[in-house]
């Protein structure tokens, strides 16, 4: 390892989505050389804080007031992926976060955003505090046009550039998703997944008056298939209570709840399942990952409806009272989706993804999705993989 360590302020670790981003820039900085840090201000779950170990990552409290500026003297450092830039961030941790990107410029390093989810900031405290974390003229990679339209409002003296989502950065995450085993061989796809997000706080939900239709008519489609409820977040506050409260209000007891909180088995969900149901962001990419069938449940969501617009995913309503009709032809078009045009999208995504890591000087550019796992440098093919 000879270049300066690279230090990744991200979010709190406790949801999957989050992890697999995490593991992708983990594994783009180890590409680079680096020894690899991640700043954390709350302790995550043991057992996210296991998997970040296992990707050769250390993790350090943002509250370790000895050792994260000593660190950060030595470091680069890399803010994102994931919705980080938001207005319900403590004060105590972005001041603490604005203090150690202080330390890293003093010590000579260079700070960037790798495909950042910004979200509206709202008081005047929180816009002055968050416009101190980048300096004018250091570029920020946003991952979709809302978080650039809110990144160039909130930064208006800094570099915004539209990157894409560090999930679509071929890589580990690809080659975990990949709908094949280590023989070659096609994973059988048996299974309906439903990945749910009901977050009172943002007014989300994939439940509504429309949802036993909309199972009906996944079921009418696929009798036999099995049900699985995937949390991505297995707290019971969030997902892990969501797939309770779906399990017990429409009597799915057949269904495998699925919380255990490891990557590895979320990913084997995903290339087992004919059709994934979420109105969760993640949910949605790592099933065009899998190349497996997407409907998404529209819960007016603004990233959610971008998403399916980029990718032509089906979508539909189901918070007022259901049309079958309309809801049955929405599992139709998703079940029969245009594989060309959605993979020839995930290509265009994917080279935008890989410009996340320009601004830390890689010119390592990434094979597309067809070719996981090889990374060509300066126009030569090589079988690199983090170490």
């Amino acid at each position: 390892m000879s270049k300066r360590p690279l230090l990744i302020v991200c979010d709190t670790l406790v949801n999957l989505g989050d992890l697999a981003l995490l593991a992708q820039s983990v594994a783009a900085g180890r590409n680079q050389g680096r020894q690899v840090y991640v700043r954390q201000w709350a302790p995550p779950p043991p057992v996210i804080a296991r998997q970040v170990e296992a990707l050769g990552a250390s993790i350090i409290s943002g509250r370790n007031l000895l050792g994260l500026p000593r660190l950060a003297s030595r470091c680069d450092a890399v803010i994102g992926g994931g919705q980080i830039v938001r207005s319900n961030v403590s004060l105590p941790s972005l001041i603490a976060m604005i203090w150690a990107l202080a330390l890293v410029r003093l010590g000579g390093g260079r700070v960037s955003g790798w495909g950042m989810g910004v979200g509206p900031v709202r008081g005047w405290l929180a816009r002055f505090l968050w416009r101190l974390v980048f300096r004018p003229g250091e570029r920020i990679a946003v991952r979709d046009a809302l978080s650039l339209d809110h990144a160039r409002r909130l930064f208006p003296a800094r570099a915004v550039v539209q990157s894409a989502d560090m999930a679509f950065l071929p890589g580990t995450l690809h080659r975990d998703l990949a709908a094949q085993d280590f023989g070659g061989q096609e994973s059988e796809r048996t299974t309906i997944l439903i990945a749910p997000c009901i977050e009172a706080s943002e007014g989300r939900s994939i439940d509504g008056e429309g949802f036993p239709t909309l199972l009906a008519c996944v079921r009418q489609e696929m009798p036999k298939a099995p049900l699985v409820l995937a949390c991505h977040d297995p707290r019971p506050e969030v997902d892990g209570g969501a797939a309770d409260w779906l399990i017990a209000y429409y009597d799915l007891n057949d269904a495998h709840k699925l919380d255990d909180g490891q990557l590895a088995t979320l990913c084997e969900a995903y290339r087992h399942a004919v059709l994934t149901i979420t109105n969760r962001l993640h949910a949605s990419i790592f099933t065009l990952l899998s190349g497996g069938a997407l409907l998404v449940v529209d819960d007016g969501s603004d990233k959610m409806r971008a998403l399916c617009r980029d990718f032509g995913i089906p979508s539909v309503r189901i918070s007022g009272p259901p049309d079958a009709s309309v809801i049955a032809k929405t599992v139709t078009a998703a079940l029969n989706f245009d594989r060309k045009a959605r993979k020839k999208a995930m290509l265009r995504i994917a080279r935008r993804a890989q410009s996340n890591l320009l601004a830390l000087g890689d010119h390592t550019v990434t094979q597309p999705l067809d070719r996981p796992g090889l990374i060509s440098a300066q126009g030569r093919s090589t079988a690199r993989q983090a170490p």
